[in-house]
């Protein structure tokens, strides 16, 4: 039966995997050792594990690398299948689904890096700065002679 207390050996393992690109639902669901899925967000959620939060969600960004890779290796896969006297036209629509899905997923767990948009901000993420200039001289103000 899973433990159901956080422990770092198991944790590690846990990490190691989504970090591969595995699903967090596949990983417990083949490893009868593991704590359930459910176990496993409690940890995340307590606030008793601070350290395995921050591990967690660095994984989840390797895993978003990990599947644009995988998504090279696709690619190249579908191509090879199109090459030749003839394709084979549902295996290579079955790779494109796979391609669109592994993007789609990137694309939300690292936007910043895979996302469709492009964000609006300041230097280094910060906030965006804005100066108002009002170029228009008054009819009341002298005109500037200083040469530019």
């Amino acid at each position: 039966m899973p433990r159901l207390e956080f422990n770092q050996e198991q944790a590690d393992l846990i990490l190691e995997e989504i970090a591969k690109g595995r699903p967090l639902t596949k990983i417990v669901r083949e490893n009868p050792g593991l704590p359930s899925y459910s176990t496993i967000l409690k940890w995340l959620s307590n606030g008793e594990n601070p350290e395995f939060e921050i591990a967690y969600v660095l994984a989840r960004e390797h895993q978003a690398d990990t599947l644009t890779d995988e998504i090279m290796e696709d690619a190249e896969e579908a191509e090879k299948r199109l090459t030749g006297d003839r394709s084979d036209n549902a295996r290579v629509q079955a790779v494109r689904l796979r391609i669109d899905t592994k993007k789609w997923v990137a694309s939300k767990m690292k936007p910043n890096k895979y996302g469709d948009k492009l964000g609006v901000g300041g230097l280094n993420g910060g906030p965006l700065e804005v100066s108002i200039v009002n170029y228009a001289k008054k009819e009341d103000e002298e005109p500037d002679n200083d040469p530019v």
